[in-house]
């Protein structure tokens, strides 16, 4: 996995849902594509500075990470179409902010050094603010706030035995 497909993702997100498709019926969509726009720099920059790094090993972390990556392609569009989501409001990846932040806990759990942690802030926000969707209906987000909580956990802990 290359970086810069993350970076791409986010921004694709941030300026063609939030502006250019969301921001038509949500003016606070504007401040959710602030919040996409600058995740993509953050991951951009980390083209550069080799600040994160790939690879899949046989333990939870990256079997987790796995599966958040296929809910994010799969699961949301499945899940969306079981309960009558049907498009437009299907949720899928790079046309929604909700499945990229999971794909992006999943990658996140796929790292194979250390990051810096203020990578997690956004996605975290994201992720907790999932709840608000849930509660409206919009059962896939339960992924969403799972894969926030339980891949922020996880990172926080893998680093921790990793110390040791």
């Amino acid at each position: 996995m290359n970086i810069s497909l993350l970076s791409v993702i986010w921004l694709w997100t941030g300026i063609v849902f939030c502006i250019i498709y969301w921001a038509k019926v949500f003016t606070p969509s504007y401040a959710y594509a602030a919040l996409f726009i600058i995740q993509g720099i953050i991951f951009f920059t980390c083209i550069f500075s080799s600040k994160l790094s790939f690879r899949f090993k046989r333990d939870i972390y990256s079997f987790l990470g796995l599966l958040f990556i296929l809910y994010s392609m799969a699961g949301y569009p499945l899940i969306g179409y079981l309960i009558g989501h049907n498009y437009p409001q299907s949720v899928s990846l790079i046309l929604a902010p909700c499945p990229t932040v999971v794909m992006t806990f999943g990658f996140l759990l796929l790292t194979d050094k250390k990051f810096p942690k203020y990578i997690l802030i956004i996605p975290l926000l994201w992720s907790i603010c999932g709840i608000m969707p849930v509660r409206m209906g919009i059962l896939e987000d339960i992924g969403l706030i799972t894969a926030g909580m339980v891949g922020t956990v996880l990172i926080f802990v893998r680093e921790k035995i990793n110390k040791n």
